[in-house]
Parts: C-alpha cells; sequence; structure tokens
C-alpha cells in the first residue's frame, strides 16, 4: 500500500510540474485534471487502505468509492480541453458532459441501491448491476478526447498525426487494464505517461506553428522543403498580401492581425487537402505539396480566389493577394521551382498595379 501511495504522489507531481507550457485557459483545464486525478487517487488508496470487516470501514470505503468512480468519467473529458483550444457551443459541452453525469448520480447512489458498486455487511467490494454504465460514462470521455485529438490533427496541420492517435490508443488500453481487472492499478500511471507524453508532442507542435495564424511557421517550412527537394518532386505555392503596410498604416495593426488570420485560414481551408501550409514572413505564406497535378493545383488556386472574393464581400478592407507557383519535373531542380514560383508571384503582383 505504501507503494501505491508513494507512485500516486509522484505522478501527481509529475503531471503537476507540466502545467507551465499551457496558455492560461489551458492551464486552467490541465490544473482540474490535475486535481481530478489527485483526488481519484487518494479515494482509491484509501478504498484499498479501510478494509477491515467493520461498519466504520465500510461506510469509509463506500464514501470513496463514490467519489472515485464519480470523478473519473470526468478526467478524459478535461483532458480533452487542455489541447483544444475551440469554444463549443454550451449545448454541445452539455451532451459531452451528459454520460459522466450519468455516472456520477449512479456512484452517489450506490450506496444505497447498489448501481455502480456496492459492499456486503463485510465490507467485500462488488461491482454493481449498472456498472457497465460507468464503463461507457469512461469510455465516452476517452472517445471526446480522440475527437478532440483529431480536430488538433486538422487545424495544426500535424504531419507525425500517428504519434497522437498512438497516445490516445494508450491511454485507452492502460486505463481498459484496470477496468476489467481491477487488481491491477494501472489507470493513474497511465494518465501520468500519457500527460507527459502529451506534453512532450504539445512542445514540438508549438515549436512548428504560427502563433497568431495557427499555420506552419518558417523553420517548418525550411524543414518541409529540403524534404521535398531529396525527392526530387511536389510544388510550391507562394503568396503575398498587395499593400499590406498600407493596411496597417490605415486601419491599424490589430486588423492587420485580422487580415492575416482571415487569409491564413482561406489559405489552408483551400489548399490543407493537397499540401502543408505555412506562413513564412510577415505577409507572406506558402503551401508546399507533393502533387504535381496542374490541374488539381489550379482548382485549388480557383478555390483559393473563390474564398477570398467571399471574404472580401463580408469585410471589404481585406486586401488583394498575390500568388505564384511552380511544380518540379526532371528537369527542373527543387531550387529553381522555388525561384519560379516567386518570379511568377513577382509578375502576378505588377500586374495587378
Amino acid at each position: 500500500m505504501a507503494e501505491y501511495v508513494v507512485r500516486g504522489t509522484v505522478n501527481l507531481l509529475a503531471i503537476l510540474i507540466l502545467g507551465d507550457v499551457f496558455s492560461s485557459k489551458a492551464r486552467r483545464a490541465w490544473l482540474l485534471a490535475v486535481a481530478a486525478v489527485g483526488i481519484a487517487v487518494i479515494a482509491e488508496v484509501i478504498t484499498l487502505s479501510f478494509v477491515a470487516p467493520n461498519r466504520i470501514h465500510r461506510i469509509i470505503n463506500m464514501i470513496f468509492c463514490v467519489i472515485g468512480f464519480g470523478i473519473s468519467p470526468f478526467i478524459p473529458l478535461l483532458m480533452a480541453d487542455v489541447f483544444e483550444d475551440q469554444t463549443d457551443k454550451p449545448w454541445l459541452r452539455l451532451g459531452f458532459l451528459l454520460p459522466a453525469t450519468v455516472s456520477l448520480v449512479l456512484s452517489v447512489l450506490s450506496p444505497a441501491f447498489g448501481f455502480i458498486f456496492y459492499h456486503s455487511p463485510g465490507n467485500e467490494y462488488f461491482r454493481g448491476t449498472l456498472f457497465l454504465a460507468y464503463v461507457i460514462a469512461y469510455f465516452f470521455g476517452i472517445s471526446i478526447f480522440l475527437f478532440r485529438t483529431l480536430l488538433t490533427i486538422k487545424r495544426y496541420q500535424c504531419k507525425n498525426k500517428g504519434v497522437l492517435l498512438g497516445i490516445v490508443l494508450f491511454i485507452l488500453f492502460g486505463t481498459s487494464i484496470q477496468v476489467f481487472w481491477k487488481q491491477f492499478l494501472t489507470s493513474w500511471l497511465t494518465v501520468t505517461l500519457v500527460s507527459i507524453l502529451g506534453y512532450a508532442y504539445y512542445v514540438e507542435l508549438l515549436e512548428k506553428q504560427d502563433v497568431m495564424t495557427h499555420l506552419l511557421n518558417r523553420r517548418s517550412y525550411e524543414q518541409r522543403l529540403k524534404q521535398l527537394a531529396l525527392r526530387g518532386r511536389g510544388s510550391i505555392i507562394f503568396f503575398d498580401v498587395d499593400n499590406f503596410k498600407l493596411i496597417n498604416d490605415q486601419y491599424g495593426h490589430q486588423f492587420g492581425d485580422t487580415c492575416l488570420i482571415t487569409i491564413a485560414s482561406v489559405i489552408r481551408d483551400s489548399f490543407g487537402k493537397i499540401g502543408l501550409c505555412y506562413r513564412i514572413g510577415g505577409d507572406e505564406f506558402c503551401v508546399l505539396s507533393e502533387c504535381g497535378d496542374v490541374k488539381t493545383i489550379q482548382e485549388a488556386k480557383l478555390t483559393f480566389l473563390k474564398n477570398i472574393d467571399l471574404a472580401q464581400e463580408k469585410d471589404p478592407k481585406i486586401p488583394y493577394i498575390s500568388l505564384g507557383h511552380a511544380i518540379c519535373n526532371p528537369g527542373l531542380g527543387f531550387e529553381e521551382v522555388v525561384a519560379t514560383a516567386d518570379r511568377q508571384l513577382f509578375s502576378y503582383k505588377q500586374q495587378r498595379k
């Protein structure tokens, strides 16, 4: 028992230390998740400690079983909030919480009715008639964690998405062991390891992201460009905002930032299916793609121009965008591809003046 208490304490300290990397909103979710894990671990330690066949131990055991079973389905939901800063609609958030809330109510009623668990007069623990409701609520929370993970993959253009999915499958596997075989206390160790793995992944993610637009940054662009150059295939599309200095001077830098965010979103929506999107300078963007099909690139460009027109209809102050592209072929090295796309961009910009 002492070993389990020490291990639980170390786990809590490990995941608590990691919280400083997150934004204030994500940090709140992180701290709530840590607190929930802490309460659940303490509850589990107490239920494992008070096992004597007497009335006092039985009451203490039931109280902390209520706490442990009641709180644990909320933990994966809190973990999901750490890595996804999109604001859900209120009705959707309530829907996410419903199974965990039902499980909580059944847990509270279990000492009297034996829904999730019950204790015999001799203080023996048994799973209740509706224990499956707890299992469903917990794994529903895991599924929401997976859903949010997939949204994060899409939003941040994760190239190594297999790693993130592997982390989710790991927590699913690790916590399942204890659900089905209660003698193996693996859940909180799994949560701790997932937290550390998620932290490492999140830090790597941030290093490759442009903070404002959430596109990939210059560092990531240069790495990807080298990969495509080595493979000798692919295409590149450059974008440049027309008269962006004038936009900042006339409407202020805050509106200028709003323009960049809007343009980045249009680029991602238009080209995200065929390549990776980058912000490579102040008002300069790029798409790198393995696609070498001229028709596919042209269709994406037309979609982009259409979407920019729609954005300008909503706000006429949104500036025009110049673009140029080039496709690698056996007779054209990738350095020349970059130069060709840059020349085409400059030519496009000159024609608009």
